[in-house]
């Protein structure tokens, strides 16, 4: 692992936040443009290895999907004017949030009514690259818990659309995402 981003700190409602060494000095994870895809390698397996989610995630699935979703910035925001629902943070449209590109309603859905509360989900909390991947994790917990015959391919595109979702749009970013999963994959990882 790169000598960024070693350790976290324990923070306020349950949520993690964590500070990485740069050249001697400590940096807020918010103010960081970029994580390091092996960092997010390392989180995957040890959400593995606690025991968060009934199935084993993808440690190369979930960096593939960052590396498209947000290109790896943990402040990427994207407002979605014509999703609205009851879980939704914002009184109208949602808006998907950092590195994951979790939808804030899907976050709380998870929270509130699928049991996933490890990490409490906000607008400031999605922005923290662990609680991002938890509930991107979480989320495709919840579609191999449905399907466990799920392809990569298939999760990938779901998560881009929902699940169950397909169309021209979410099978050109499951080619994508499948393309950076090859590429890891001959990386080594």
């Amino acid at each position: 692992m790169k000598d960024f981003l070693k350790y976290f700190l324990p923070a306020t409602a349950g949520i993690y936040a964590f500070s990485h060494f740069n050249g001697g000095n400590v940096a807020n994870a918010l103010s960081l443009e970029k994580v390091d895809p092996a960092w997010v390698y390392g989180v995957v397996q040890d959400f593995n290895k606690s025991g968060y989610f009934s199935n084993n995630i993808d440690p190369v699935l979930i960096m593939s999907m960052i590396k498209q979703e947000s290109s790896f910035n943990p402040n990427a925001k994207r407002f979605e004017s014509h999703i609205v629902n009851k879980f939704s943070m914002y009184t109208s449209g949602d808006a998907s949030i950092g590195l994951m590109q979790t939808l804030t309603s899907t976050a709380n859905w998870l929270y509130s009514d699928m049991g996933y509360n490890k990490y409490i989900p906000s607008l400031e909390a999605l922005k923290n690259p662990i609680t991002s991947i938890y509930f991107g994790c979480a989320y495709l917990n919840w579609m191999l818990k449905r399907d466990e015959d799920l392809t990569n391919v298939q999760l990938a595109e779901y998560y881009n659309g929902g699940y169950g979702n397909s169309n021209t749009q979410t099978r050109s970013h499951a080619e994508k995402v499948i393309d950076n999963y090859n590429k890891y994959k001959m990386e080594g990882y």
